[in-house]
């Protein structure tokens, strides 16, 4: 970090959402806002300390107002201070009065040092002890004056393409003063294309660390050397860790912006998707008791990997969900004896692992309990999976409730991979028991009218205790929300049929399904239907993956990059709404590509295609 104040630090680190539990059981009816790589605005007139006087001690809750407004509606941003590790918040030499260290909102200190930071970053500045040290901090994103004063929680949101940058990640010039930035989940990470930086996983905490090379100090901040620019396709709330290996102060500048990088090399995550036929990354199912897989089945290409291995499946999940206990089990079907290899999820303490085979290869299953959070990483007893045996791997496994009663109620696993030094993006396994309600469905019909407004339509038998039918909608399968209610006055065994009609816009592939609510309050769930209204994305890419041939379409004037992981550009056309444009990726190599699109105003907007 920083002996002379002349330095600024832009420290971005988002913590792997699999390890913070940001999982669909939080994500569940969470609005969702695409920022379009846009600017956030952490000022010092829009901060407001709720718990503690200055945030600068852990527990701290800190409240920004209006950190970036999307489409008329204002968003809100809780930071909490996690944890401080060997060290203390404390102001740079000379700084601006009234100022603070949680958050350094000046560009004033000692001979003008801090002269790159802005009062829109948000600037922790801190000092750490012999050995060095680290400061967590948590951002939950809330809908703009949804903050709870008692709770201390607002209403969450889901916020798409958020691109972040960290600058200065070198030393401060004391033995060992190696600056680090921990983070994980994202979708895409740029490195100058000469760099100080080097990238690693860290097993500790399960986040990619991003490691400055040298302790010495660089004069220029934004040098390209020492940087780190990060791309989230979604985010609701995430750890940050920023932290340095030596003493002395440490400086940190977020800066969540689309400051430009040029000169870079792109490196893409791996992809994760369960349920490749349905749109969205994760997998919805429901039993009474049985079995069901995590994925879709074989045959499909859950897995994306640039270098045709994957070192680990991650999956994780809240404790308090598992409801059966031991009971309650996951199990690769295709091994021999799965009963015996089951992976039971009750689990607390200490844990054994478990040892496995499934085609031949020796696996193991390695458990671990934290607050809030089992973790069960499935890795090779011995070097790392091909692509084909982590797709295998994946396909065998299924949960089970071998409970005589199973309870009922959600179950959500958060399931990532792991290649080398990155993780994917969250998938979402939602498993719920359904089989406690008396009612009988004999069909369930979802479509349009002549008008192309929402129809359903369902038909039920031993109607017993029945109080009224809920209608949801989800624009991924995964997330729901209440459109209507259906009440009922009297039921019978007899069959009947129910209609629902709404007038509500719906654009695209959307999903629906009907909540039976009983008189004792228990509810169950037909199953999911979808219907596709017209699509309202500006920018359509197919196939996505491709293998021959690739066709874009925009509705507004675009200039389009296309690039392979490392920043090399293999084509570029100015594409106009109306004209699709062909892209022939037949003798390109498999593996992922960036599709960057530059609109008149000045959008960026960066899509992700799969060559296979």
């Amino acid at each position: 970090m920083k002996t002379s104040p002349s330095k600024a630090l832009v420290a971005l680190i988002i913590g792997v959402i699999s390890l913070s539990l940001m999982s669909v059981s939080q994500l569940h009816a969470q609005p969702i806002f695409n920022v379009g790589f846009g600017t956030f605005q952490f000022t010092a007139a829009n901060k407001i300390h709720k718990v503690g006087t200055n945030g600068s001690a852990a527990g701290n809750v800190t409240l920004y107002t209006n950190v970036i407004t999307i489409g008329g509606q204002p968003i809100d941003c809780i930071i909490r201070t996690v944890s401080i590790t060997n060290g203390s918040f404390a102001l740079p030499a000379g700084s601006a009065a009234g100022t603070i260290p949680f958050d350094y909102a000046s560009n004033v200190a000692t001979g003008g040092s801090m002269t790159a930071n802005l009062d829109r970053f948000f600037a922790p500045t801190v000092t750490f002890n012999n050995g060095g040290g680290n400061v967590k901090f948590k951002f939950e994103f809330i809908l703009g004056g949804s903050y709870n004063n008692t709770t201390h929680t607002g209403t969450k949101v889901v916020l798409q393409n958020v691109r972040l940058n960290t600058y200065d990640i070198d030393g401060n010039g004391g033995a060992s003063s190696n600056q680090y930035n921990e983070f994980g989940g994202f979708a895409a990470v740029a490195l100058g294309a000469t760099t100080n930086v080097a990238q690693f996983f860290n097993p500790a905490t399960g986040l990619t660390r991003f490691r400055s090379t040298r302790s010495t100090n660089i004069a220029t901040v934004t040098d390209p050397k020492n940087r780190v620019r990060v791309e989230y396709s979604m985010v609701s709330d995430f750890e940050i860790m920023v932290g340095a290996e030596g003493s002395g102060p440490a400086y940190f500048f977020l800066d969540f912006s689309n400051y430009v990088f040029s000169n870079v090399i792109i490196y893409t995550t791996p992809g994760l998707d369960l349920n490749t036929q349905t749109p969205g990354f994760g997998n919805v199912n429901g039993a009474c008791s049985g079995s069901k897989r995590f994925t879709n089945g074989p045959g499909n290409d859950n897995i994306t990997s640039s270098s045709g291995a994957i070192d680990e499946i991650i999956i994780t999940y809240d404790p308090a969900m598992i409801q059966n206990s031991n009971s309650e089990v996951l199990f690769p079907k295709g091994t021999a004896s799965a009963a015996s290899d089951s992976i039971r999820l009750g689990f607390t303490g200490a844990v054994i692992n478990k040892n496995f085979t499934i085609g031949g290869v020796n696996y193991i299953a390695v458990r671990s309990t934290a607050t809030n959070v089992n973790t069960i990483i499935l890795r090779k007893l011995s070097g790392i999976m091909t692509t084909a045996q982590a797709e295998m791997l994946l396909d065998s496994l299924y949960y089970q409730n071998t409970s005589l009663t199973p309870t009922f109620g959600a179950r959500m696993f958060n399931v990532a991979i792991r290649e080398g030094s990155f993780t994917s993006p969250i998938a979402v396994f939602d498993m719920s028991e359904i089989c406690l309600l008396p009612v009988r469905w004999l069909g369930f019909n979802a479509g349009k009218d002549s008008k192309g407004q929402l129809k359903l339509d369902w038909q039920v038998a031993d109607e017993v205790n029945t109080l009224a039918y809920e209608i949801e909608s989800s624009t991924n399968g995964m997330q729901w929300r209440k459109l209507g209610q259906i009440d009922i006055h009297e039921g019978g065994s007899g069959a009947r049929r129910y209609t629902y009609s709404s007038l509500q816009p719906f654009s695209g592939l959307v999903y629906f399904r009907i909540k039976q609510v009983d008189l004792s309050g228990q509810f169950g769930l037909s199953a999911v239907k979808f219907v596709e209204f017209s699509i309202g994305e500006t920018i359509r890419i197919w196939p996505n993956p491709a293998v021959n041939q690739v066709q874009v379409e925009v509705k507004e004037n675009s200039d389009l990059e296309f690039l392979d992981q490392f920043g090399r550009i293999f084509y570029r056309a100015k594409i106009m709404p109306g004209y699709p444009q062909f892209i022939n990726v037949e003798k390109l190599p498999k593996g992922v590509y960036i599709m960057r699109f530059l609109d008149m105003s000045g959008k960026s907007t960066v899509k992700r295609l799969i060559k296979h």
